[in-house]
């Protein structure tokens, strides 16, 4: 996932008290995003019956059998060491020779300890329940998505309390006792509704489509991406495949491609 933290730990969050000097983006960092007491925001491991707990992998990753940490075993990481997962994506393990590259940062640096994992569908079961190994079920459309456009709707023709009710309802499961941060009238604008969408629909396919509509895509930026600019306004929408046009004559290309 895009990382909350620079290479020394420093905050890419937007109003951060110790933000990042390279700056801080509205946009991105979703792990931090997730509140601390949200049930989503601890390791994933399996429950049995088809249940799990935890929607990432992150910090020092423990076999939910065993108790044991697990260890490093390739070019990076050494098998004696732990292999700690972190919110930040750079050279940060001391190299040497041609990778020698500490400090540097984005996605082409990243190292094998580098980001926080998403866990969300497919779980890895234990040996005596097998049949739920590589289940492919993902879903298409969920009732959330229906509150959340319902939301989105309202907020958009002037009714915030409303859009409000709708998103704590989604809310309220991630928090047992009670959200520390539930949306009101008064905090929800365009940031935190874009913020809404991310974490509720993380991994589901859906950031770009979400990010246009609200005009963003282009003209904002986020971790190791700068905004394109007004002349990029065309990578709002995808061309068209030449085997398409190919079959028709008449199709013409988006403008832009």
């Amino acid at each position: 996932m895009v990382p909350s933290l620079d290479v020394n730990g420093k905050s890419y969050l937007y109003g951060s008290k110790d933000a990042s000097p390279k700056g801080t983006y509205r946009l991105g960092s979703p792990f931090a995003k997730f509140h601390k007491s949200d049930i989503r925001k601890q390791l994933n491991a399996y429950e049995g019956g088809g249940k799990w707990r935890g929607m990432f992998y992150f910090g020092e990753l423990i076999n939910p059998v065993t108790g044991k940490v697990c260890h490093g075993g390739n070019r990076q990481i050494k098998p004696t060491d732990i292999v700690v997962l972190v919110d930040q994506i750079a050279r940060i393990i001391p190299q040497t020779g041609a990778e020698a590259d500490h400090g540097k940062e984005g996605a082409r640096w990243g190292e094998e300890n580098s980001g926080v994992r998403l866990a969300k569908f497919s779980p890895i079961p234990w040996l005596s329940e097998k049949t739920y190994r590589g289940n492919p079920d993902i879903p298409v459309f969920r009732l959330a998505e229906a509150y959340y456009m319902l939301a989105e709707c309202k907020m958009r023709t002037g009714d915030k309390a409303g859009a409000a009710a709708l998103i704590n309802k989604v809310r309220k499961r991630y928090f047992p006792d009670g959200d520390p941060d539930p949306v009101t009238a008064s905090n929800l604008d365009e940031w935190r509704m874009l913020d809404e969408w991310m974490i509720e629909f993380l991994g589901e396919g859906r950031r770009r489509t979400d990010l246009i509509r609200w005009n963003k895509y282009t003209t904002e930026s986020w971790w190791d991406h700068p905004a394109d600019g007004a002349d990029k306004a065309y990578f709002n929408r995808f061309p068209i495949p030449e085997q398409a046009m190919g079959s028709n004559n008449l199709i013409e290309q988006n403008p832009g491609y």
